[in-house]
């Protein structure tokens, strides 16, 4: 018998082919593994080493046993005129066949159907992700200066247009965190990882630097700098130069250099210091961080007057100040103004320049009430900037905000997705990701999204403030205060948000708590408007009209909150006016403060005297019930209802309706508005139906009073859930 024939007869060949199948479905579990589990790179080798060693010992065993019905036999015992080979052969046939199979839809599974967040991102080998450095110095002062050079590396990589770089939020994600290169690489959709540490000794700086191929783990290039701190800048220079030339080499072969990488525009050690910490403070986005990025930032201009980072990021600081009700609107714009004009003269074409630069036409438009910004210009400037600086998330954000604006919902929601597929990690992205869900009403996706945020950023309180909205529509009112009252934990100078907790407290019926958290308030900031607005909501919730008659007035007299543009006050005055008989008197009172506010003829400037004029007209309208009152709120409807935010709410648009006599228009908007929950939009309760003298006679509407009355009932069993909690959580208030 020949040899070929003994092989066949005793499958061995078989089990060649089934070895090598089984071998390479192993590799690919193990592979799976290795993401999953975050097993280390040698895993796979080991794995290799050890079937390597066994493909021997399977052909041996091939070799000599058999397998037979009575067990595994040897070859030699077996009277090979009965043997059973030929039945052991399809089996192993039939094991082969099995296996090939699953190799078969393995292999289709990860060439057309593997989703792309799952491998590595092989389609751009030219990208980069660059991890935060270490701080080895044992001294968490040092903080900032490890994060400032991951900062300085990232500003540098990112003016490689055709290189992607993962912004500051999805690398700084994985500070601190023992996580696989591999499965970085994978999370981030890049190819390789730049990677260091910096160790202080006084006036001494030591540097460490590598890049590696995710891949595979090898270390594409590494360099260690020993430097006098006063050198930071030339080693961060240098450190930026080497990890660009070591990409071209790798990518291309192309050991040319192409000049001089650009990375801070300073050369003061003590100004760059206060930068860094400045965007240490600022990437915290709190009430108490964003003041400290301020003074850090405002120092290093102090220091170095031509920081152009410095009074970019400081004007940005601003706008996140004004966006989480630490500065109105006017503040906002008198600080950034002087700014924008030096950097619009250094560098007219920078993104985030372009960016601030319409947000600051935005707020202009606004403060004048023109209604006449051009959305769609800052959509075409916002296009420009992202080309130049495709990396930066904050960008998408706008882009999607604008859109939004300009009623491109889709392409709105597209830039966002965008975005996170250019920065998957950035908190920011997320969590304008939820609010455009939850104007879907896609509570789970926007939950999804809200709780990514949080886990990205968890020391952000507006993340917590934005998940809690979701409990809040989800009527789970125990688990919203619980992310609420982590936002405030997170913030222990925000006196607005809890005003705001004050307030819904007292929606629920918890007065006792709400006093607690309005006291907490008013300590920090007695004066500050919506602090004094919680105070008079509950007034007027409780029945203590004639104070909340005086106290309203005394706010109007005193032109308190006009960031809100007075709504809350001018709803509360002439609604107690009108209730005790006084209707004359409350248009007088008016008249008597914005001269002409009554009249025909009058023009509102900026948008606190639109919404003013607004809730004028509509008290006339219903008051005086003439034809030339609704005449003129008419005339006033059809030229602000598209340029200003006081005809966003529903329950504005009901009462207008009401006015005109078109009942069920009113009760339609006003049941749509009463969706909402037990808040309205912009803070205010569902029972000012009850107490706006516009929205009363609305409020006896059938339907709308049963729709009322429902909210009555979620809002008591809303008040027992979150009083169970605090006797759960032991919360000393």
């Amino acid at each position: 018998m020949s040899l070929l024939s003994e092989l066949r007869r005793r499958n061995v060949l078989r089990m060649v082919v089934l070895y090598a199948v089984a071998t390479w479905l192993i590799m690919q579990v193990v592979e799976v593994l290795m993401s999953l589990v975050g097993l280390p790179l040698w895993t796979g080798q080991v794995t290799l080493v050890v079937l390597a060693i066994g493909f021997p010992i399977a052909l041996a065993f091939s070799w000599f046993y058999e397998l037979t019905p009575e067990g595994v036999q040897l070859d030699s015992d077996i009277d090979t005129t009965v043997s059973d080979s030929q039945v052991s052969g399809r089996r192993m046939d039939f094991l082969v066949i099995s296996l090939l199979t699953a190799a078969l839809l393995v292999f289709a599974y990860d060439k057309w159907w593997l989703r792309d967040d799952v491998a590595i991102n092989l389609s751009a080998p030219n990208s980069v992700a660059v991890l935060p450095f270490k701080n080895m110095s044992g001294n968490p002062d040092n903080e900032y200066l490890s994060d400032g050079l991951t900062e300085t590396l990232l500003h540098a990589l990112a003016q490689f247009p055709d290189l992607k770089v993962p912004a500051r939020t999805s690398s700084f994600f994985f500070k601190g965190q023992d996580i696989d290169i591999r499965d970085i690489a994978r999370q981030l959709g890049v190819s390789k990882v730049s990677e260091g540490s910096v160790q202080r000794s006084g006036g001494k700086l030591r540097v460490v630097a590598q890049l590696i191929e995710a891949e595979t783990g090898f270390h594409l290039w590494s360099n260690t700098y020993d430097r006098d701190m006063k050198d930071i800048f030339e080693v961060q220079d240098d450190i930026a130069s080497r990890v660009a030339l070591a990409m071209k080499v790798t990518l291309s072969g192309d050991t040319g250099h192409g000049g001089r990488i650009e990375t801070v525009d300073t050369d003061n050690v003590a100004a760059f210091e206060k930068y860094l910490q400045g965007l240490q403070q600022k990437n915290r986005n709190s009430f108490e961080s964003l003041m400290l990025a301020e003074t850090f930032l405002k120092s290093a201009l102090a220091i170095d007057p031509g920081f152009f980072d410095a009074r970019l990021e400081l004007t940005h600081t601003y706008r996140d100040q004004q966006e989480l009700g630490v500065i109105p609107f006017e503040v906002a714009a008198e600080r950034i103004d002087p700014l924008l004009e030096q950097l619009l003269v250094e560098r007219p074409d920078d993104g985030l320049v372009l960016m601030i630069a319409g947000y600051i036409d935005f707020i202009h438009s606004a403060i004048q009430g023109e209604g006449d910004f051009d959305v769609e210009a800052q959509i075409t400037r916002l296009e420009s900037a992202i080309g130049r600086t495709p990396n930066e998330a904050r960008l998408y954000v706008e882009m999607s905000h604008h859109l939004r604006v300009a009623n491109r919902r889709d392409e709105a929601f597209e830039w966002l997705k965008r975005g996170i597929a250019v920065d998957p990690l950035d908190w920011r992205l997320h969590m304008e990701l939820g609010k455009r869900l939850m104007s879907m009403d896609d509570l789970d996706g926007a939950q999804t999204s809200f709780m990514r945020a949080v886990e990205l950023n968890p020391e952000a309180p507006v993340a917590y403030v934005w998940a809690s909205e979701v409990y809040r529509h989800r009527k789970e009112h125990a688990k919203s205060f619980a992310m609420f009252s982590k936002a405030i934990e997170l913030g222990p100078l925000d006196h607005q948000a809890r005003a705001l907790m004050a307030l819904r407290l007292y929606t629920i019926g918890l007065m006792e708590e709400g006093d607690k958290y309005w006291q907490h308030a008013n300590a920090i900031d007695p004066g500050d408007g919506f602090v004094q607005l919680a105070k008079l909501y509950r007034l007027l919730l409780f029945d203590d009209h004639t104070e909340a008659l005086a106290m309203s007035e005394i706010r109007l007299r005193n032109d308190i909150d006009v960031s809100r543009g007075h709504s809350f006050d001018v709803v509360v005055f002439l609604s107690t006016m009108t209730e005790a008989g006084r209707t004359e008197n409350a248009l007088e009172v008016l008249e008597e403060l914005w001269p002409g506010v009554t009249s025909p003829d009058f023009e509102p400037v900026g948008e606190q005297e639109v919404m003013l004029r607004g809730h004028v007209l509509l008290f006339m309208a219903r008051s005086l019930g003439t034809v030339e009152a609704l005449h003129t709120l008419n005339q006033f409807t059809e030229r602000w209802e598209n340029s200003s935010r006081f005809f966003v709410w529903r329950r504005v648009r009901a009462s207008i309706a009401m006015a005109r006599g078109e009942k069920e228009r009113a009760v339609e908007l006003a049941l749509e508005s009463l969706e909402e929950g037990l808040e309205l939009g912009d803070a205010i309760p569902y029972p000012i139906f009850r107490y706006s003298d516009h929205l009363l006679a609305l409020a006896k509407e059938p339907a709308v009073a049963e729709r009322l009355a429902e909210l009555d009932v979620e809002a008591k069993q809303a008040g027992k859930d979150v009083q169970a909690y605090m006797v759960e959580h032991n919360l000393q208030l």
